[in-house]
């Protein structure tokens, strides 16, 4: 399993574990209504995660504080927008719930 850590997170290779909690950040409306990929149910998103799996520029997000899966980073571009901004508005959107504008 690849790693990288920082002072409060973990880059890691996905695990189908992590099939839910990446599914409710992609498929969250806030990602949805900022690009062009289609709704995943859990089964196609178990699948997304073994091809990510093997692929080495795949990176989930995970707080070590709580092991809380935060989103994930890709490094490459899908031909529409790169991965790592879609996840990323995903993490944006769970990082200010609840916060007064």
């Amino acid at each position: 399993m690849r790693e990288l850590h920082t002072e409060r997170l973990l880059l890691r290779t996905p695990r189908e574990r992590d099939a839910a909690e990446i599914m409710a950040i992609r498929n969250s409306a806030f990602v949805m209504k900022n690009n062009v990929m289609k709704v995943l149910d859990k089964e196609q998103m178990v699948h997304l995660i073994h091809r990510e799996i093997d692929y080495e520029n795949t990176w989930y997000i995970e707080r070590k504080e709580d092991g809380a899966l935060l989103g994930m980073i890709a490094a490459e571009e899908d031909g529409v927008l790169s991965r790592g901004a879609i996840y990323a508005a995903g993490l944006y959107e769970r990082s200010t719930a609840g916060c007064a504008a």
